[in-house]
C-alpha cells in the first residue's frame, strides 16, 4: 500500500508541474541540440572528407614540372618515393583552347592515384576519345564531338561519358590558366597515349604512413633538378628550331599537307619559346600538399572551414549551457518549494531520506534523459546536415551520412543532469534536515523588510501606490530578479555576439578587396621589363614571396617595396589597424599586416626576422587577410621594379587579362577578384552558420522570457486572485506584470548589449582561419535587431499575460492556508 502511494505521489508530481516540465525541457532540448549539432557537424564532415580522399586515393603531394620530367628526373623520384615509402605515379596535365575560346584542361586517365569517380558511360580507350568532368553535363552528352586547337592543330574528340575528378570537387572554379581568359572552364580525361612527343608534368605522390613523409626532403631533391631542366628545355629547342630550319630549306619541295604541318609546328615551337622564356625567372617545380591542387582549392576551403566551426562549437554550447542553469535554478526553487508538503507527508508515511531525494532524482533525470534525447537526435538530424550543407554548397558533394558519436551526446547528458540536479540537491539539502512536523506546515512567508529605497524619503513619497508596490515586489522576489536579469543577459548576449559576427565575417571581402587592395591585379613581369597597356592605372614596384613557417601555421609571405617616385597610397590604404590614421611608408619604413603581427605577436617598435634579414617594426596596417610586408625604397636600395599593381576600368578587365597573358615579358597575373571569391566562399560559410547561431539564440530568448512569466504567474497566483477580490482591474493587474517584466527584461537587454561587445570581441579571435583576421566594427545593426526582436517577444508576452488573468479564478484567493 505504502508503496502504491508512493509511486502515485510520484506521478501526481509530474501532473502538477506539466507546465514547469515541458518547459524545463524545451530549454535542455536546445541546449542539447545546438551541443550535438555543432559537435558533430564538424567531425563528421572531417571523417566523411578523409575516407572519400583514401577510396579516391588523393594524393597527398602533387608536383607540377612546367617543363615536364626527364627519364633522370622520374627515376630519381621514384627512387626518393622508394626511400619515404610512397606510392607515387605520373601523368600529363595540358591547358587546350576550345573553338569557342574557353578553356579547356586535359588530364591523363588516372592509374591507382587520384581516381575519377560518379562515372556514368565509359572510360576512352583511343586517342580520339575523352572524358569529360561531370560539370558539362548539362552542355555535353555521350557520342558529342569536342573540337580544339593542339599543338597547333585542330583536333576533334569524342565524349565517351562524363565523370567527376577526386581533385577538382570545386562547384564551379577549376582553377587559372596562361589561356583564354585567365581561368579553366571544365576538364577531361583523354589516355596517356593522346600526349605524343610530350613529357609526363605531373608526380603524385601518397603515404600509406604520413609519418613517413618528408616533405623538406622532397622539396630540396626536386629544387636541385631546376637548372638540369632549364637546360634540357633549351636543347630541346634548339633541335626543334633546326628540325623546322631544314624543312624551310626544302619548301619548294614540300607538299600542301607537309606545309599545313611545317605551319603548324612553327606556331607550336613560338608557344614554346614564349613559355620558356616566361619561366626562366620562375620556379619551374610547384610542390603542392593535399588541396593545393591547381583548381582544387574546395579542399584548403573545407578544411578551413570545418576548423572554424569546431571553434564555434567549444564556446557557443556552454553559453546556452549556462544561461539554461539559471532558469532552471528558477523553476526548481518554485518546484521544491509546492512540493515541501508532499514531502512531510511521505516522511510521516516512514519514507527515509533517499527515498524523498528519489522523487526529485528521478524528476531530474527524466529531464535530462528526454532533454538530451531529443535534443541530440534533432542536432543530429536537422543541425548538423544544415551547417554540412551550408559548407559543401560550393562545392559536388551532396548530403552526406551523418555517423553517430557518443561524446556529444555524453556531453549532454552529464550538462542536462548538472543543470537540473545541481539545483535541486542544493535546494532540498534545507528541508530534509527538518523534521517532520516543519515540512507538513507551509513554508513561513519571508520577513518583510524595508527596501533600501524606502530609506530615501524625498524619493519614496513621490512613488504611487502601484509603483511601490511593483518595487517591493521586485525585490521580495531577489531570486528572481537576479535570474530572469542574468537570462536575458546571457542569450542577449549570444544573440548581438552572433550577429556581430555576420557583419565581422560578410564585411571581410569588401573591406579587403575593395578598401584595403583598391587593385584589380599583381602582374609579375621579368626585371626592368614592365607590362604597357592602353588602359587603366599602374604603379611599379619590387615584389617578392616567400614561404613562412611559424610553429602553429605556414602561410605566403608577400613583401611589397615601394620604389622611389612610385607611390601606392591610391591602391594599397595602408592605415593603422587601432586609429585607423594613415601611415606614411617612407617615415615608418616597415609597416606589417595585421593577421602576421598576431601571428608573430609583434607591436610598432620591436624587432622581426623575416627571410634572413631583421626590420623593425614601423606600423601595423589594417588588414584582414595575408601576411604582407610593406617597404619603403630606403628598406631595400637598389631594388628594381619587378611587378606592377594594375587598376582597370570596369569592363576592361578580360581584354586586359588576355593581353597580359600574352606579353612574353609577363611572369605571373594574380588577380584580386579570384582570391576575393575564395574568402567570401569561406565568409559565407561562417555567416551562414550565425545566422543558425542567431536564430538558435532568438529561440532562447523566446523560451526563456516565457518560461520565467509563467513561473511568475504561478507562484503569484493566490496573491493575483485576491487583488481581483479586492477589486483592482485587469488592466492594473496587467500593469503590475507586465512592468515587472519589462523592467527586468530592460535591464538585462541593456547589460546583455554590454556583454554581447566583449564575447563578440572573444569570438572573432576564437575562429578566425590562419592568415584571416575578421573586422571589429560591427556597427549599430547587431544592437538594434535584437531589441527589435525583444520588443516583438514582449508585444506578445502582454497580451499572453492579459489571457492568463482574464483566466485566473476568484475562489484561488481562498486556497491558502495562512
Amino acid at each position: 500500500m505504502l508503496k502504491k502511494t508512493y509511486w502515485l505521489s510520484l506521478l501526481r508530481t509530474f501532473q502538477a508541474s506539466w507546465s514547469r516540465f515541458l518547459a524545463l525541457l524545451s530549454l535542455l532540448t536546445l541546449s542539447a541540440f545546438v551541443l550535438v549539432g555543432l559537435q558533430l557537424a564538424g567531425p563528421n564532415l572531417e571523417t566523411w572528407l578523409s575516407t572519400f580522399k583514401k577510396q579516391q586515393a588523393l594524393p597527398q603531394v602533387s608536383i607540377l614540372g612546367k617543363l615536364g620530367f626527364s627519364r633522370e628526373q622520374e627515376l630519381l623520384l621514384r627512387q626518393e618515393a622508394k626511400h619515404q615509402q610512397a606510392a607515387v605515379e605520373f601523368a600529363f596535365l595540358q591547358d587546350v583552347r576550345l573553338q569557342d575560346g574557353r578553356v579547356l584542361r586535359l588530364f591523363s586517365l588516372p592509374h591507382q592515384l587520384a581516381q575519377v569517380w560518379d562515372l556514368q558511360g565509359q572510360l576512352p580507350s583511343l586517342n580520339s576519345e575523352i572524358l569529360l568532368g561531370q560539370l558539362a553535363s548539362g552542355e555535353f552528352q555521350q557520342g558529342q564531338d569536342l573540337e580544339f586547337d593542339y599543338q597547333g592543330k585542330s583536333r576533334r574528340l569524342v565524349v565517351t561519358g562524363l565523370a567527376r575528378s577526386s581533385q577538382l570537387i570545386a562547384a564551379e572554379d577549376f582553377g587559372s590558366s596562361l589561356l583564354g581568359q585567365g581561368k579553366v572552364d571544365l576538364y577531361g580525361f583523354v589516355p596517356a597515349t593522346f600526349f605524343q612527343k610530350q613529357k609526363e608534368n605531373l608526380a603524385y605522390f601518397r603515404w600509406s604512413n604520413p609519418e613517413q613523409k618528408d616533405l623538406e626532403r622532397l622539396e630540396s631533391v626536386v629544387a636541385g633538378q631546376a637548372e638540369q631542366s632549364r637546360k634540357a628545355a633549351r636543347e630541346d629547342l634548339k633541335r626543334q628550331e633546326a628540325v623546322l630550319q631544314q624543312a624551310r630549306e626544302q619548301l619548294a619541295y614540300l607538299s600542301a599537307s607537309e606545309r599545313a604541318n611545317l605551319a603548324a609546328g612553327e606556331r607550336a615551337l613560338k608557344e614554346y619559346r614564349e613559355g620558356l622564356a616566361r619561366l626562366e625567372s620562375q620556379e619551374l617545380f610547384a610542390v603542392m600538399e593535399e588541396g593545393e591542387f591547381p583548381g582544387s582549392s574546395s579542399y584548403t576551403y573545407l578544411d578551413t572551414s570545418i576548423a572554424s566551426l569546431k571553434k564555434v562549437a567549444q564556446w557557443i554550447p556552454p553559453i546556452f549551457y549556462g544561461v539554461t542553469l539559471l532558469v532552471a535554478l528558477t523553476n526548481l526553487l518554485a518546484f521544491v518549494q509546492d512540493e515541501r508538503q508532499n514531502l512531510g507527508l511521505l516522511s510521516a508515511l516512514g519514507y527515509g531520506p533517499l527515498a524523498l531525494v528519489f522523487r526529485f532524482l528521478s524528476y531530474g533525470l527524466l529531464l535530462a534523459f528526454l532533454g538530451a534525447g531529443l535534443g541530440g537526435l534533432l542536432g543530429v538530424g536537422l543541425l548538423a546536415p544544415m551547417i554540412q550543407g551550408i559548407l559543401l554548397k560550393r562545392t559536388v558533394f551532396g548530403a552526406i551520412e551523418q555517423s553517430l558519436s557518443w561524446p556529444p551526446f555524453l556531453w549532454s547528458l552529464g550538462l542536462g543532469s548538472l543543470v537540473v540536479l545541481f539545483p535541486l540537491v542544493g535546494l532540498l539539502g534545507s528541508d530534509l534536515r527538518q523534521p517532520t512536523s516543519q515540512l507538513l506546515r507551509p513554508k513561513p512567508p519571508a520577513k518583510g523588510k524595508r527596501i533600501f529605497l524606502e530609506g530615501l524619503p524625498s524619493f519614496w513619497s513621490r512613488l504611487r501606490f502601484n509603483q511601490k508596490l511593483l518595487v517591493r515586489n521586485l525585490f521580495r522576489s531577489k531570486q528572481r530578479m537576479v535570474m530572469t536579469v542574468f537570462g536575458v543577459l546571457g542569450s542577449v548576449a549570444l544573440l548581438v555576439a552572433a550577429l556581430g559576427l555576420q557583419v565581422s565575417i560578410g564585411s571581410v571581402a569588401e573591406k579587403q578587396f575593395h578598401q584595403v587592395w583598391n587593385y584589380d591585379a599583381l602582374l609579375v613581369h621579368r626585371k626592368d621589363q614592365p607590362f604597357h597597356y592602353k588602359q587603366g592605372h599602374s604603379v611599379g614596384l619590387y615584389y617578392q614571396e616567400e614561404e613562412l613557417e611559424l610553429a602553429q601555421t605556414s602561410g605566403r609571405l608577400q613583401i611589397f617595396t615601394q620604389l622611389p617616385g612610385q607611390k601606392w597610397s591610391d591602391l594599397i590604404r595602408l592605415a593603422d589597424w587601432q586609429s585607423g590614421q594613415l601611415l606614411d611608408l617612407d617615415q615608418v619604413g616597415v609597416v606589417l599586416s595585421q593577421p602576421l603581427a598576431e601571428a608573430l605577436q609583434v607591436s610598432p617598435g620591436d624587432q622581426v626576422r623575416l627571410v634572413g634579414q631583421t626590420w623593425q617594426v614601423g606600423g601595423i596596417a589594417e588588414q584582414y587577410v595575408g601576411y604582407s610586408v610593406y617597404l619603403s625604397a630606403a628598406q631595400m636600395p637598389g631594388a628594381a621594379a619587378n611587378a606592377q599593381l594594375w587598376q582597370m576600368p570596369v569592363g576592361q578587365e578580360v581584354a586586359f587579362r588576355e593581353a597580359a597573358l600574352k606579353d612574353s615579358s609577363t611572369l605571373r597575373l594574380e588577380e584580386t577578384a579570384l582570391l576575393e571569391s575564395f574568402f567570401r566562399d569561406t565568409a559565407q560559410s561562417l555567416n551562414q552558420t550565425m545566422y543558425l547561431v542567431s536564430f538558435l539564440s532568438l529561440g532562447l530568448v523566446v523560451t526563456i522570457l516565457v518560461t520565467l512569466t509563467l513561473l511568475n504567474l504561478h507562484e503569484r497566483m493566490q496573491e493575483l486572485a485576491t487583488m481581483k477580490v479586492l477589486g483592482f482591474y485587469l488592466g492594473e493587474l496587467q500593469g503590475l506584470l507586465y512592468r515587472e517584466l519589462l523592467y527586468l527584461t530592460g535591464l538585462g537587454a541593456c547589460l546583455g548589449l554590454g556583454a554581447g561587445y566583449f564575447l563578440h570581441a572573444f569570438l572573432l579571435k576564437q575562429i578566425a582561419p590562419p592568415a584571416l583576421v575578421f573586422n571589429r566594427d560591427m556597427g549599430l545593426t547587431p544592437y538594434l535587431l535584437p531589441l527589435i526582436l525583444l520588443v516583438l517577444v514582449l508585444t506578445g508576452l502582454y497580451f499572453f499575460i492579459l489571457k492568463k488573468l482574464k483566466n485566473i479564478p476568484m475562489l484561488d484567493a481562498l486556497k491558502s492556508l495562512e
